[in-house]
């Protein structure tokens, strides 16, 4: 008869303690840094006294989809990863008039307080409690930062509709000089794209999420891939106290994409940037009648940003999709100097030498530099 050491039996148990373990973590929810927020409050009686199993329903203004809770038993309710939007908060409990928060709006990784106080009577009466026009201070959530509503970004003349332009009019954000600020990472049509330092850090330091996914550029201190500005719901810059489920950067730039409704909406645009409406250059003209440089009174810009959005309810999935269509085109040309020298280029002074070296150039047939 074969008889098993106790070795054998505790590496058994030992095994087994590890599997269950697995499992369990397998099991568990994990999160992670992302753009939806948190709903929460406290619910009392008119004597200020905890009111305990009170149901709490949120509803989307925009998607009508509700999420039910009971409050603790001291009282308090939480929702927790919800889509930022405008949100109606009813409750209700036996013995007491229902109270309903309407529209209050509820920012990418924000936290929004609203607590109640029922008053007693017949649960077929509703009270009204507050609107969306009267927003309540955040309490519950340390970050600080400034939140950047999509309406501002489509109404804004930003260039190449590039949203990372907006980050240099955030508080402590910086535009530096030099170094890092002369990455070339292309930023769509975004001529006039820097690096951003924020508090004084380095400009590596930023951070881009967007949907709570990371969205860095590997080697330059950029976003890989910048969502369309008319896909944009909003965006927050964290640039102190975040939690940390943010790991990476001294300042977090957390986007939230745009979802459906339930109701079929769309638009058209198109951002025009024309030299037609650009003054023409008096030194251009200046050389030209001068000293005979066959430049342009102006430089060829013609740039568009054209396309449609369209969203709303697939009913055959019974969710909300939004879609973006854009597209770009641009013809743009600008003067060059060369720097080889020819006949004259060397008298006159500096400024004088820069003129003949620009009419140089235009003499070897080189004034003309396509933008790609």
């Amino acid at each position: 008869m074969t008889q098993s050491s106790p070795r054998s039996h505790r590496c058994t148990a030992l095994s087994t303690v590890w599997i269950v373990a697995g499992l369990a973590l397998t099991a568990m929810p994990l999160y992670a840094q992302n753009s939806q927020g948190t709903i929460l409050g406290h619910v009392t009686d008119p004597s200020g006294a905890a009111l305990p199993g009170a149901s709490v329903t949120i509803t989307n203004v925009a998607t009508a989809v509700s999420s039910q809770t009971l409050t603790s038993s001291v009282g308090d309710y939480v929702f927790v990863n919800v889509k930022p939007g405008n949100y109606d908060i009813g409750v209700g409990a036996k013995g007491f008039k229902k109270s309903k928060a309407q529209a209050v709006r509820l920012n990418v990784e924000g936290t929004l307080r609203q607590d109640f106080k029922l008053d007693v009577g017949s649960t077929e009466q509703t009270v009204v409690t507050v609107t969306a026009d009267s927003q309540m201070v955040q309490t519950d959530n340390v970050t600080t930062g400034t939140v950047v509503p999509g309406r501002l970004i489509e109404d804004l003349p930003i260039i190449g509709r590039d949203f990372t332009n907006l980050l240099r009019v955030q508080a402590g954000a910086t535009q530096v000089q030099g170094s890092s600020q002369l990455y070339w990472a292309q930023h769509g049509m975004n001529n006039d794209y820097a690096s951003v330092s924020v508090n004084g850090s380095r400009t590596e330091s930023v951070s881009y999420l967007v949907d709570g996914v990371s969205d860095n550029d590997q080697y330059f201190s950029t976003a890989n891939n910048e969502p369309a500005s008319d896909a944009i719901e909003e965006f927050k810059v964290q640039n102190g106290l975040y939690s940390a489920e943010y790991g990476q950067g001294s300042a977090q730039v957390n986007v939230a994409v745009k979802s459906g409704t339930n109701r079929y909406h769309g638009s058209a645009y198109d951002y025009i940037q024309n030299d037609m409406w650009e003054p023409q250059s008096p030194l251009n003209a200046w050389e030209k009648n001068i000293n005979n440089v066959p430049l342009p009174p102006k430089s060829e810009l013609k740039q568009n940003q054209f396309g449609f959005t369209f969203g709303g309810p697939v009913q055959s999935i019974q969710r909300e999709v939004e879609e973006l269509f854009l597209l770009l085109l641009r013809r743009r040309a600008a003067a060059g100097i060369q720097s080889e020298p020819c006949s004259g280029s060397h008298h006159g002074g500096a400024a004088g030498r820069l003129l003949r070296l620009e009419r140089c150039a235009r003499q070897s047939g080189s004034h003309l530099r396509s933008a790609y």
